[in-house]
């Protein structure tokens, strides 16, 4: 699931992709301390990084855990360390 933010008073704009853990049973995706971990899919390929969750006890709710999509993040972190190589293979 996708949402999009704004900075009303910048004009930024952000695109966060929300997971949702499957049930209490698996507890949340994510913990205090998370931030910034890399996020992959169930074939290994990089998706994006985890920026936060709700924090919710799962007693009181199920978490979601934010993660912002490498497809929006490469071209800006490019931008600005146009010598940056993230994609680097190590095999």
């Amino acid at each position: 699931m996708r949402s999009f933010v704004r900075n009303e008073k910048t004009g930024e704009e952000s695109t966060e992709l929300a997971i949702y853990c499957y049930n209490k049973k698996f507890g949340a995706f994510s913990a205090k301390g998370d931030s910034g971990a890399l996020i992959v899919d169930g074939l290994g390929r990089m998706v994006g990084l985890l920026t936060g969750g709700t924090s919710k006890p799962l007693t009181e709710t199920l978490d979601v855990s934010y993660v912002t999509p490498l497809w929006w993040l490469l071209p800006r972190n490019k931008a600005k360390y146009p010598h940056a190589d993230l994609i680097r293979k190590t095999f």
